[in-house]
């Protein structure tokens, strides 16, 4: 499933690059670090996961927002695929995504609390990333 994900994102790796060498940004809900922690937390080796993507373009910036299972499952009580609802699987991606989220380049927000509160880091995080060195 993985590699299907990874060749998906190589497809258009091209228009990608294009893009960022106009001055677009990009916004991406999931992109590498996805396929690594499902595909740790399923069972295959992180270095691999990372190793298979090493030819897409690498996120200027990666936010997690870190909410423990059982927290997501009850603030989204419907209509939960079959990943939503495995919360064994969701820990185990939150770990991998938690160990990620120690690499440069990373903001890792607790996404325990409020929408504002959560919205707010994330303005704070893009915002700071965005601004024009000094």
């Amino acid at each position: 499933m993985q590699l299907l994900f990874v060749a998906n994102r190589h497809e258009r790796r091209e228009a990608i690059l294009e893009w960022l060498a106009g001055g677009l940004i990009l916004v991406c809900d999931r992109y590498r670090a996805s396929s690594i922690a499902y595909g740790e937390a399923l069972g295959l080796d992180a270095a691999w996961l990372e190793d298979i993507q090493r030819f897409l373009p690498p996120a200027d910036l990666t936010i997690y927002v870190d909410i423990a299972p059982e927290t997501a499952a009850k603030r989204k009580a419907h209509d939960r695929d079959r990943y939503e609802r495995d919360l064994a699987l969701l820990g185990r991606v939150r770990e991998s995504y938690r160990r990620q989220a120690m690499q440069p380049n990373w903001m890792l927000i607790d996404g325990e609390r409020t929408k504002d509160q959560i919205a707010d880091d994330v303005l704070d995080a893009v915002t700071a990333r965005l601004a024009p060195p000094a």
